[in-house]
């Protein structure tokens, strides 16, 4: 991703996004389409690697009621940076409290920390790969 998808995102989800995500995304996410061919991540979890799907999924889930009926303005608190497929949302907190949290289907009304850090889900995501 380049500056100008990071500012995209920021401008039409209406929220900054956390250092460490613009930094993995502006040094990484070539890296990272290169060694696996395609826009996501995907092993057990996709992590969003182009704007548009990330903007999408984010303006998407705002309305998804298994989200919002136990949780009705999560997008104030989280950002969305990918999924599993099956309903659930992998998300970085929008406050700057590092680790990657998970919400979703089966996750009920409160996030849950996954991973310590991003730079630890994707190191995670690409040995799964190996």
């Amino acid at each position: 991703m380049t500056e100008q998808d990071l500012t995209d995102i920021e401008k039409k989800l209406g929220v900054s996004l956390p250092g460490e995500y613009r930094d993995l995304m502006l040094k990484r996410s070539a890296e990272l389409k290169k060694a696996y061919g395609r826009d996501t991540l995907n092993i057990d979890w996709q992590l969003e690697l182009r704007a548009k799907d990330l903007i999408d999924t984010n303006l998407i889930e705002r309305d998804n009621s298994d989200i919002t009926d136990g949780w009705p303005e999560w997008w104030k608190t989280l950002v969305i940076i990918g999924e599993d497929g099956g309903g659930n949302y992998c998300c970085l907190r929008l406050d700057g409290k590092p680790g990657v949290f998970v919400i979703g289907t089966d996750w009920g009304d409160q996030e849950e920390k996954v991973y310590d850090s991003l730079a630890e889900f994707v190191e995670d995501t690409l040995r799964e790969a190996e």
